[in-house]
């Protein structure tokens, strides 16, 4: 199994781009990139493009 806590985040990123069908994969590396931003900013999901 990859260890996803050794990877950098532009691995991670290349990761997520590979293994985008396969949900339980594609949810472990999105999970593990998010757990490394310490303040990360939440955009409800109905707001506009323009204005994030």
């Amino acid at each position: 199994m990859t260890d996803l806590k050794q990877m950098t985040a532009i691995q991670l990123k290349q990761y997520l781009s590979d293994y985008r069908s396969d949900d339980e994969k594609f949810n472990a590396a999105l999970s593990e990139l998010l757990s490394r931003e310490s303040n990360p900013t939440i955009y409800p999901a109905n707001m506009p493009l323009e204005e994030m």
